[in-house]
């Protein structure tokens, strides 16, 4: 008995009739190509994305480009490779970023590529696809500093006693006394995040280095710095957080990688720079020699939204390589010095941006991941301004 043949709808990619789709000659490329790339975003990008913001495909499932080819782009981070826009700290501006110069980069827009796939494939073959839920929101923990003032050493205790005198901080002066005679809690205790909200799917991301200009944490072998981390590695998940001269220094990254294996005894697995320091493709590739299955670094410094147009993980391509990797991209959205140092945002500025990227976020089952730091306490100020914001996206204990 021979069963009979079933003439399966199909859908062409880089086909030559005309229902097949488009194919954009920019991902055929091996080599990278800035004019190429700067023609694409001159020829391409805005009929791409007004097709994407406006959901054109819920009328017309035909879109006006490669649509494949435009979510690559954004994923591989093409243009980090080919345009040097970079601050101070060496990491990619955003306002150089096509997304930014379009006013979309507070929009989901590869997300949005799936949402017309789903139309597409609805079109063509009858076939209902759904976006699979990921969790809504996910905060995550950077601890550069996991005390202000306790557990530094009477050098460090002294000069910083001899700082609040000669800049008039009394305050902050009265604070430290405080803290170091045991008459108040160290403002940047972890536990006073743990007693006030529910944290259990948390991820803490954990600076170890000798001290410098920008990594002025605990030194990675205070015994106290390694009891709290084996203390929370009890119930919360680990991870690296390399510092600032780690992004194309193999060897630091490694030493780093190491100390943090000493501490816990496993190797860990997840990773976020400091400072947010990525260099394409060196970091990652250095990320990947260590074992790191997931990195949370990808997010702007200075702006909010969605720097590779996703809500969504997915794994790095190796654009200098031409390969796929096995190492996860997990994309933030916000972050607190964003809001308070880049930005600059009020109470209700701060509420409203959120709500927008929320909202954005759940059109496509996707996660509103970001970042706090234990050194900005929202129930003190000048942090208590975005408590309201932050108790909308974590559950109080109270």
């Amino acid at each position: 008995m021979t069963s009979a043949k079933v003439d399966t709808p199909q859908i062409e990619y880089g086909g030559t009739d005309s229902e097949s789709l488009w194919l954009h000659p920019i991902i055929l490329n091996k080599a990278l190509d800035k004019s190429q790339f700067t023609a694409y975003c001159d020829s391409e990008i805005s009929a791409a994305i007004s097709y994407l913001v406006e959901q054109s495909f819920r009328d017309n499932w035909n879109p006006p480009t490669d649509l494949f080819a435009f979510a690559f782009i954004c994923l591989s981070r093409y243009e980090e490779y080919v345009i040097g826009d970079v601050d101070e700290h060496n990491r990619f501006i955003s306002t150089s970023s096509f997304l930014s110069k379009e006013n979309v980069l507070q929009h989901p827009i590869v997300d949005y590529v799936l949402l017309w796939f789903i139309a597409l494939v609805k079109a063509k073959t009858n076939v209902t696809l759904e976006l699979g839920q990921h969790r809504s929101t996910h905060l995550t923990f950077d601890i550069d500093h996991c005390w202000k003032y306790q557990h530094k050493g009477p050098v460090l205790n002294l000069l910083g006693i001899g700082k609040d005198l000669i800049t008039f901080r009394f305050g902050q002066l009265k604070e430290r006394l405080k803290v170091l005679t045991n008459n108040k809690i160290d403002p940047y205790d972890i536990s006073l995040w743990l007693d006030r909200y529910d944290t259990s799917d948390t991820i803490f991301f954990f600076l170890l280095n000798n001290r410098n200009t920008y990594d002025k944490g605990h030194h990675p072998d205070n015994p106290r710095l390694k009891s709290q981390i084996k203390t929370l590695q009890e119930t919360y998940e680990i991870g690296i957080h390399p510092g600032y001269y780690t992004m194309s220094n193999e060897q630091r990254m490694a030493e780093q990688f190491d100390y943090l294996v000493a501490i816990t005894t496993t190797k860990p697995t997840l990773n976020r720079q400091h400072y947010l320091r990525l260099k394409f493709p060196e970091t990652y590739r250095q990320l990947l020699q260590l074992g790191i299955k997931q990195d949370y670094t990808m997010g702007y410094a200075d702006n909010l939204g969605f720097r590779a147009g996703t809500s969504r993980p997915f794994y790095w391509y190796d654009l200098l390589a031409e390969t796929e990797t096995s190492l996860q991209i997990q994309p933030f959205i916000l972050m607190d010095m964003t809001l308070y140092k880049y930005l600059q945002f009020g109470e209700e500025q701060a509420e409203k941006a959120a709500a927008k990227l929320y909202s954005r976020c759940q059109s496509v089952n996707g996660t509103f991941r970001f970042i706090w730091h234990n050194s900005s306490p929202i129930w003190e100020k000048p942090w208590n301004k975005y408590q309201r914001m932050f108790d909308q996206y974590v559950d109080s204990k109270s």
